[in-house]
């Protein structure tokens, strides 16, 4: 049925329309506190292969598809040929670099209602980025709130975003980082 009617479902904007519908009925019905929030991300794999993957210049033509060990890769040199927005990416040190997107999440730690969802282009900054126009957008009471998250939010550039929305950030510490922890002795 959705496969059927996708382009008309993009078109009118149908699945946010019934998501936002949901997040109401939640918060008409009370199972939204509107205080205590949690955000994560997760990287959605590219419908794209390795083997997809070419320099944007053209210059491995002449070499077999698959054929690309040794041979260093980046955003700015190749792009999948299936999937041209997807960005290599990867999670951690010690997996691999995949074509992909990020998917991001904001729930109501009190119900575990998801109150907002994301998709963004896969990249060092978008995790923190799309987390703090999320909290700006639940912010907007006056009420102080909190948010939960790991370590990889635990950047000055998104703390401060935090405080400027009046998000308080409970979030793990992340020491190993040059600099140190962007989380003070504050409370607030």
């Amino acid at each position: 049925m959705f496969s059927k009617n996708r382009d008309r479902l993009i078109e009118f904007d149908a699945v946010t329309d019934l998501f936002n519908a949901t997040v109401e009925t939640a918060h008409k019905r009370g199972l939204l506190s509107g205080e205590h929030f949690s955000v994560d991300c997760t990287m959605i794999h590219a419908w794209a292969s390795h083997k997809s993957i070419r320099r944007k210049d053209g210059g491995d033509a002449d070499r077999p598809p698959g054929n690309w060990h040794g041979e260093s890769r980046s955003n700015e040199t190749h792009e999948s040929m299936s999937d041209g927005e997807g960005r290599l990416y990867r999670k951690s040190h010690a997996a691999p670099a995949l074509p992909s997107y990020l998917g991001h999440v904001l729930t109501d730690n009190r119900h575990g209602s998801v109150v907002n969802v994301q998709a963004s282009e896969a990249n060092g900054r978008a995790e923190r980025e799309v987390a703090a126009d999320m909290l700006r957008d639940v912010s907007g009471s006056g009420v102080r709130i909190t948010v939960g998250a790991d370590k990889a939010y635990d950047t000055r550039g998104f703390v401060k975003a935090c405080r400027e929305y009046n998000v308080t950030p409970h979030f793990a510490r992340n020491t190993r980082r040059t600099g140190g922890s962007a989380i003070d002795g504050r409370t607030t």
